[in-house]
């Protein structure tokens, strides 16, 4: 049985039932210290297993008053922004002042039992006596400069509230970026309507249905659609707008993947932050159609950016996850490599194998081959100086040598042709194997399929 495995049907009983108890931010705090347990599959096993509890047992928020007034806006909230903050976007640090001041408007202490009505009449009072009085506006800014302008867009979302709702419920309806024509229709008419009122509320709309992360594919193929079948239909201004949304979203999301030191980053996750902005950003040059020229600079921009974040940053993990991987091939002589540290390898190579088509789309697929036969030949040096060096030792070792060179041209054979890695696996069991040894030539038959179990 595997030592994981023994962790958790063994000793793990008492310890689990302990952790479970704890309170969530305790356990939290304990989560993030068994990241710095040395141990790598103790790590895994502790972390994988907190993970789970903190996921699904995470006790079920309150739905205090605070909480319903951000809803309408949470999609614009932000962290700090500085003196040069962009249109929609709503920094955290302005809501606790602002909810004082809804607060103070309301004349109670406990906002919690009133309506989402009652509370954005109090924002809009709020706006209104600022207006009038530039002494209350100085006093409730809380030192943000743009404090009101940021009120006037919270205010506008509340607003649009209910289409936003009405067109997110619409698009939820149908595959994810297939948008219906009953879709495109009804985004037509919204705009048309919020335009007839105020352009401000098109331009709150789009922006609040384009970052919502599951949306934004097929807002961006409406939009693009409709500026294309009714020439004019938005103005310039709101496509720069919304454009200008959705490419910062896409720039924070690509320069947060990659987070961490050489060698740690979860290349997955990687390609999870990636792929949906690689997306984005075809629908996005698709939709600005050329006539958009402050944007298309930008979306040049992001498109070389993307491509550095693949070229130099996934496939360095990529070469350093390689490394790690031959030192432990190195090693594998005098001890069993664990299973966390084979797995690391197959996990890298499966993740290389997913981005082929990514790097086609950013233009970038011969990168992607010298990266592949880079690996090939990195790892091949290391297999053949394993089995000459494991050759003459003992059966024990030797097993484990064969072993750890079937499993990593196991993980190879996701990027690499199994007439490429053939060779090498033929000379590992012709240096490392024993023919006489059914036990042996068996279980060497079961790796070849992919199977490790005893």
């Amino acid at each position: 049985m595997a030592r994981s495995d023994t962790l958790r049907q063994g000793n793990a009983s008492p310890s689990a039932a302990m952790l479970r108890a704890l309170p969530e931010a305790r356990l939290r705090e304990v989560y993030l210290l068994s990241d710095k347990v040395a141990d790598a599959e103790m790590r895994s096993t502790l972390m994988e297993a907190m993970r789970a509890w903190l996921r699904v047992e995470r006790p079920i928020r309150k739905a205090t008053a605070l909480r319903r007034f951000c809803e309408p806006f949470e999609h614009l909230l932000c962290g700090p922004v500085g003196r040069n903050r962009k249109p929609f976007r709503v920094p955290r640090t302005v809501i606790a002042p602002l909810w004082a001041l809804i607060r103070q408007q309301s004349g109670t202490e406990s906002l919690d039992g009133m309506s989402l009505e009652d509370l954005h009449g109090h924002l809009q009072a709020a706006i209104a006596k600022a207006k009038k009085d530039h002494r209350f506006a100085r006093a409730n800014a809380a030192g943000h400069s743009e404090f009101w302008e940021i009120a006037g867009e919270i205010d506008g979302a509340f607003q649009v509230r209910e289409p936003v709702a009405a067109m997110r419920r619409l698009l939820a309806a149908g595959p994810e970026g297939q948008p219906s024509v009953e879709a495109q229709a009804a985004f037509g008419a919204a705009i048309g309507t919020l335009a007839s009122k105020d352009r401000r509320r098109v331009d709150l709309f789009l922006v609040l249905l384009v970052r919502h992360p599951s949306l934004t594919q097929s807002v961006l193929t409406m939009l693009g659609q409709l500026t294309r079948q009714t020439h004019g239909a938005v103005a310039a201004d709101t496509l720069e707008a919304v454009y200008d949304s959705a490419i910062g979203d896409l720039q924070e999301k690509a320069d947060a993947a990659l987070a961490g030191d050489a060698g740690t980053v979860d290349l997955h996750g990687v390609l999870d932050a990636v792929e949906p902005a690689a997306r984005h950003l075809e629908v996005l040059k698709q939709s600005a159609d050329g006539r958009l020229p402050h944007n298309s600079a930008r979306l040049r921009r992001l498109e070389s950016d993307l491509r550095n974040v693949l070229v130099k940053r996934f496939l360095g993990e990529v070469e350093a996850q390689t490394l790690a991987h031959a030192h432990l091939l190195q090693d594998m002589t005098g001890e069993a490599a664990s299973t966390a540290d084979r797995l690391a390898f197959t996990k890298a190579m499966k993740a290389l194998s997913r981005s082929r088509d990514l790097f086609k789309t950013v233009g970038e697929g011969d990168a992607w081959k010298r990266q592949v036969e880079e690996v090939r030949a990195t790892v091949s040096v290391e297999l053949e100086t394993l089995a000459r060096s494991a050759a003459e030792a003992g059966l024990g070792a030797r097993r484990t040598a064969l072993e750890g060179v079937v499993s990593t041209l196991h993980a190879l054979e996701q990027v690499c042709s199994s007439s490429a890695l053939m060779p090498l696996l033929v000379g590992g069991f012709s240096a490392l194997g024993t023919q006489d040894n059914d036990d042996f030539f068996i279980g060497f038959i079961r790796h070849m399929n992919g199977d490790c179990k005893p």
